[in-house]
């Protein structure tokens, strides 16, 4: 086989059925299929048995009586994979028709790939308004495993795993991008990330991720020489996705105002002149106006953090 399906299924099945049908209808069926069922719901349970997995290629099942995460999972689906390439997936990921087709057409007419990523390009090549940034960096503004496919033999030889308790996607793109040789950027849509209504894992493993990429590779000469990016990458993990998910998960005025702290902390400590940053500008960095202008007059006050989610704004 060419290419290995992890599906990881644990709080959300908003998307599930859509997702699963997307899987069952490829054009292609030459590929493998792991399930993990990390202790999910009755009503997973429920959606999974509508389908009839025996009818595909090569399946495996597994089932947790409780929930050991993201991490483990996928760290055990690379320690036993047999395929040449793996994508990690979810209940909330649809599948274009062509999926595996369109991947393993890739695998056969490019070899020694190490990452495809897909990824839409711009009218100016880039990834994003990047221009000047190296594919592999522009590869890892979007920091998910979502949109890429890995070589399993790259994982094994340089022993790259997710880090265990916790869900580190972040962390795992820098060492596969650090290690990485060759890399295909698809220009096509072939899948479609569904929006979670919850989240399943600790929200505090982004700003946990900031801090393993300081104390672990912080010295190391790709870090170096990439200092500002990946500076600019802490920043947005703070701001964008730490205190954005606890604010939409947390209600209460207090683990709001606690959160906001938490930012702001983690800023004045690791990176405490964040705002010179010269990547965090309207020229350098495709985001809207109004979110770039909110990072540049940043106030770690709780009324301007509402405001500023009200509007969309980080």
């Amino acid at each position: 086989m060419k290419l290995l399906i992890v599906y990881h299924v644990y709080k959300n099945y908003e998307w599930l059925e859509e997702s699963l049908k997307s899987v069952f209808n490829q054009s292609d069926k030459n590929f493998s299929l792991v399930l993990i069922n990390d202790d999910a719901s009755k009503k997973v349970d429920e959606i999974l048995n509508k389908f009839d997995f025996d009818k595909l290629n090569s399946f495996q099942y597994f089932a947790f009586n409780q929930n050991v995460g993201h991490s483990l999972s996928f760290n055990e689906c690379i320690n036993s994979a047999t395929d040449d390439f793996m994508y990690y997936g979810g209940s909330n990921v649809i599948f274009d028709k062509d999926f595996v087709k369109v991947i393993n057409e890739t695998i056969t007419k490019n070899k020694k790939i190490d990452v495809i990523s897909l990824t839409k390009i711009n009218d100016h090549g880039a990834i994003m308004a990047f221009d000047s940034l190296p594919v592999k960096l522009q590869l890892m503004l979007k920091q998910t495993m979502h949109d890429k496919i890995y070589l399993v033999r790259m994982l094994k030889e340089r022993n790259i795993r997710l880090i265990e308790e916790q869900y580190s996607p972040f962390v795992f793109n820098y060492q596969i991008m650090r290690d990485s040789q060759k890399w295909l950027v698809l220009d096509r849509d072939l899948i479609e990330v569904k929006p979670n209504k919850t989240f399943s894992y600790n929200i505090y493993d982004a700003l946990n991720q900031n801090d393993l990429i300081l104390d672990e590779h912080k010295n190391t000469k790709f870090y170096k020489q990439h200092a500002q990016f990946f500076e600019f990458l802490m920043i947005l993990n703070t701001l964008h996705v730490f205190l954005k998910r606890m604010i939409l998960s947390y209600s209460n005025k207090k683990n709001r105002i606690s959160s906001i702290n938490d930012a702001k902390n983690w800023l004045t400590k690791n990176i405490s002149n964040w705002k010179n940053n010269k990547l965090l500008n309207n020229k350098a960095l495709n985001l809207p106006h109004k979110q770039v202008e909110c990072y540049k007059r940043f106030k770690f006050k709780y009324s301007y953090v509402m405001k500023a989610m009200k509007n969309d704004a980080i």
